[in-house]
């Protein structure tokens, strides 16, 4: 069984920076990489299917794993790829927390 090391995951791209998570944090999502089809996946925190690894979304899945387990966000008001107004334009944000009075509504 092949395995991946995310540092050398990231090399594909020097614009992403993980330094800003700690050791144990990249070593826990690392372990949690698997083969398929002879590339790199894991299963997204909050969609619950598989995702190929790229840098991108090795920020993303440690951004969520801080905003679940450390400050206790809940995972269903948490969206990846949500449309947001931005006065006339619709744009898709990478991460987005509803607010959890309605639910409707972008709190972050």
């Amino acid at each position: 069984m092949k395995t991946y090391q995310i540092s050398e995951l990231m090399k594909a791209e020097d614009k992403y920076e993980i330094s800003l998570f700690s050791k144990e944090k990249i070593d826990w999502l690392e372990k949690q990489i698997f083969d398929k089809g002879g590339k790199p996946y894991f299963q997204c925190l909050i969609r619950k299917k598989d995702i190929m690894v790229k840098p991108e979304e090795i920020v993303r899945q440690l951004i969520l794993d801080k905003l679940v387990n450390e400050y206790n966000y809940p995972e269903n008001l948490i969206k990846i790829e949500h449309s947001v107004n931005f006065g006339r334009e619709i744009k898709s944000a990478y991460i987005v927390i509803l607010n959890k009075k309605d639910k409707k509504s972008e709190y972050l």
